[in-house]
């Protein structure tokens, strides 16, 4: 009796098999979707800066003078992302504050500098999506306020110029 048990039940196990075989009941497509650019980001930077100043003056005899300036800045950035197909817009925006500066004696013995105090920018990207590789051009303002000085003379103004780059990020992400 037992032995006709075990056999039936593996009859009834090799019936089954060609059932795992039949189509299934629902489209499942052959690929997983790709990658989607498309979401919204923020963040905080770091990071050191380096460089020399023109500072020129005009009245009296005109010259100019480089001071090396350096420092730290600390800020923030806010972006999105939105994907279409393969084509990919966004728009980013962010804002520093710096402690960038640096003095000069001159010739003469006058102090001369500059300090970057912020910048930022505000920026348009537009790209191509290559499932988990974005290939895109960023392009946009970039500002700054900067103080030059001498001795005891401050002066404070705010900068702008064009912002433009190519950038190729990789998603590491499932």
């Amino acid at each position: 009796m037992r032995r006709l048990m075990v056999a039936s039940a593996g009859f009834l196990a090799v019936l089954a098999v060609p059932a795992f075989a039949a189509d299934p009941a629902v489209d499942v497509p052959m690929t997983a979707p790709g990658f989607d650019w498309t979401g919204y980001y923020a963040g905080l930077q770091a990071g050191y800066g380096w460089g020399q100043s023109d500072v020129s003056v005009t009245e009296g005899a005109p010259f100019s003078i480089a001071p090396d300036i350096d420092g730290g800045f600390v800020g923030g950035h806010v972006a999105g992302l939105w994907q279409f197909d393969q084509a990919v817009l966004g728009a980013e925006a962010d804002l520093n504050y710096s402690s960038v500066g640096g003095t000069t004696v001159s010739a003469l013995g006058s102090t001369f500098g500059t300090d970057i105090k912020w910048f930022g920018s505000v920026n348009a990207k537009a790209g191509y999506a290559m499932d988990r590789l974005l290939v895109y051009g960023i392009g946009g303002v970039a500002f700054a306020g900067i103080e030059t000085s001498q001795v005891a003379v401050r002066r404070s103004t705010a900068r702008a110029r064009m912002s433009a780059g190519p950038w190729v990020p990789a998603a590491t992400t499932r």
